[in-house]
């Protein structure tokens, strides 16, 4: 929880990672270079080699949170998202992996007539809580119209029809209960009722998660939907080439339509 009295709504690169692999870094490189002081170069080099590896691989860590920092590509991808989620007052919507609650108390703030519920598995590898998220609605003043549950984006804890609007960003690629991540699509629209609108965003155009484009969108006909459009991220912000590689934006999608 951040105990500042300050909303934070985090980082996607997780600042133990960074500390981690820098750190690791800085022992192989140690280690390589005194192995190789004392003529053990056979062992030395090696290590050496992974370290400039893993410094390489911190900077670049590093460079992403700073890219991802307030106000940054972080900030852009959820505008995206909140572009696209427009509801009437009297809607209730759902936020799907909300993280530290970003999504759902911007999409509180813009429409002061709405109330957003929010769920998140908070797994402690990720520097998320449900208590900051509840200090970020408080400060922001709509902690009264946000509700934040604790559980998977494969099993949500909604009956059927249930919500005007559902909305998911960067969030079903990284589930870990479920193999076959279009299923989540599936369980999403689940409890958004007929006539209903939704907005997911996410690695939509990488074979591993969800197949092949076309796969995907034969996936998406298949299902009890009126329309839908899968757009490229990457069509709507200006990234610098290191972001638009496949392991950052390259595969990120805006699925959007009507059930």
């Amino acid at each position: 929880m951040n105990s500042t009295g300050s909303i934070n709504f985090g980082n996607w690169i997780r600042k133990r990672v960074v500390f981690y692999m820098g750190t690791g870094a800085l022992c192989f490189l140690s280690a390589g270079t005194a192995l190789q002081l004392v003529e053990l170069k056979w062992v030395g080099v090696p290590l050496s080699v992974l370290g400039f590896l893993l410094s390489m691989f911190t900077v670049f860590l590093v460079y992403l949170f700073w890219q991802f920092s307030k106000g940054g590509y972080q900030q852009k991808m959820w505008q995206q998202t909140l572009e696209h989620c427009q509801p009437k007052p009297g809607d209730c919507v759902l936020d799907i992996g909300t993280g530290n609650g970003a999504i759902a108390i911007q999409l509180a703030i813009l429409y002061p007539k709405i109330t957003v519920h929010a769920i998140d598995l908070w797994a402690p590898d990720w520097e998320y809580s449900q208590a900051s998220c509840e200090l970020n609605a408080t400060l922001s003043g709509v902690r009264d119209r946000t509700h934040f549950t604790q559980a998977s984006a494969s099993k949500l804890p909604y009956s059927n029809s249930k919500f005007d609007w559902v909305v998911s960003h960067f969030v079903f690629h990284e589930v870990g209960d479920i193999d076959d991540k279009k299923l989540l699509i599936a369980e999403a629209l689940r409890v958004l009722k007929p006539g209903g609108r939704f907005v997911f965003h996410d690695m939509f155009l990488s074979n591993r998660h969800y197949g092949s484009e076309k796969n995907l969108e034969n996936y998406l006909n298949a299902l009890d939907i009126e329309a839908f459009d899968l757009t490229n991220t990457l069509n709507g912000i200006n990234a610098p080439i290191l972001l638009r590689q496949k392991k950052v934006f390259g595969c990120c999608a805006t699925l959007t339509g009507e059930k």
